[in-house]
């Protein structure tokens, strides 16, 4: 996304990147901008990850009507997290075929039928990407093959359960969230 787009309905709201130069790269390239406000001229230093890559997470539903879900150590929260498989996009990729990628890399499930479920920002003062969601139903079990750096343990869930969990706010996680409140409006849940 162009850094210095504006939002011609709110132009006094605007900044633009006077300089910009990455702080850090490691697993995630840190970026330093300097922004100048368009209503009256100030200057400040922003930072945020300088992700390129979108993303993608699905919401698979088994014949039994469980949530593929998966679980793994999150650092940042210091716990292991409950969520929908997801992952970034190659560059290139369809999204489509990075969701049917990621679901069978994760859980080792090939879906048979998927389809668009909804996009959001994760973070927007942090990060660019998009996260793109996908309902995947018509299941056949292979294996699993995580990245390298990837410890994970898949539960079955039934999904109402879930739907139960995520009301409650007893699942935060934003893909979970997400996927499982849109399926639910869609009505791509079972009753």
């Amino acid at each position: 996304m162009n850094e210095d787009a504006r939002d011609d309905a709110h132009p006094k709201l605007g900044w633009k990147t006077v300089d910009s130069k990455v702080a850090y790269s490691g697993r995630f390239p840190v970026r330093v901008d300097v922004l100048e406000a368009d209503a009256d001229g100030r200057r400040m230093p922003y930072t945020y990850l300088d992700i390129q890559r979108d993303a993608v997470a699905v919401l698979a539903l088994t014949d039994a009507q469980e949530a593929v879900l998966v679980r793994q150590y999150r650092h940042p929260l210091r716990r292991t997290t409950l969520e929908v498989p997801a992952g970034a996009l190659n560059r290139g990729e369809d999204p489509e075929t990075g969701a049917l990628r990621e679901l069978e890399e994760e859980t080792g499930y090939r879906a048979g039928a998927i389809r668009p479920l909804g996009v959001y920002h994760p973070s927007t003062p942090l990060l660019p990407l998009l996260m793109r969601l996908y309902f995947a139903t018509n299941l056949d079990y292979h294996a699993p093959s995580p990245d390298e750096f990837e410890i994970i343990q898949v539960e079955l869930v039934p999904v109402a359960d879930l739907l139960a969990q995520v009301l409650a706010g007893e699942r935060p996680e934003a893909a979970l969230t997400v996927s499982v409140l849109l399926a639910a409006q869609r009505g791509w849940l079972p009753e």
